[in-house]
């Protein structure tokens, strides 16, 4: 994997807690959980990309996106999972150019929560390039 991407690690969030309510002193989920963003470059080749190995935290995916770096063509595609399973859709770039913006249409919420020691990928089909970036929360459920 190309650049930038580093994964997580154990301490990533220091003592940040999911927030409780000022009124009810309820506890909630994921209420002012840390919001993060990861992020891998690819490159013109059909590949699985590790952007999180053996997670050391439990987390959600929340949405992804793509930037893309070149010229995509039809058949080129990018697709989140967790372990084996797909979380989104094939987001698919066709007949983009360098600078344009595609967002994935959906997310299983079956799969979009990365538990402790799973790896969140991104596998791309064809010549897909572009820059991936995922946002996440930190999940305390």
């Amino acid at each position: 994997m190309a650049g930038f991407s580093r994964g997580l690690r154990a301490n990533a969030f220091g003592s940040l807690k999911v927030g409780t309510s000022t009124s009810t002193g309820a506890s909630g989920n994921n209420i002012g959980a840390p919001v993060f963003v990861l992020a891998c470059q690819t490159t013109a080749a059909v590949d699985t990309y590790t952007v999180v190995k053996d997670s050391p935290v439990q987390f959600r995916v929340l949405d992804a996106w793509i930037v893309c770096t070149a010229a995509n063509a039809a058949a080129d595609t990018f697709t989140v999972y967790r372990n084996s399973d797909a979380i989104t859709d094939a987001i698919d770039p066709a007949d983009s150019t360098d600078k344009d913006l595609q967002t994935a249409g959906t997310i299983d919420d079956a799969y979009h929560v990365i538990r402790k020691g799973d790896d969140l990928k991104v596998v791309t089909a064809s010549g897909a390039v572009g820059l991936v970036y995922i946002l996440c929360a930190k999940d305390e459920s």
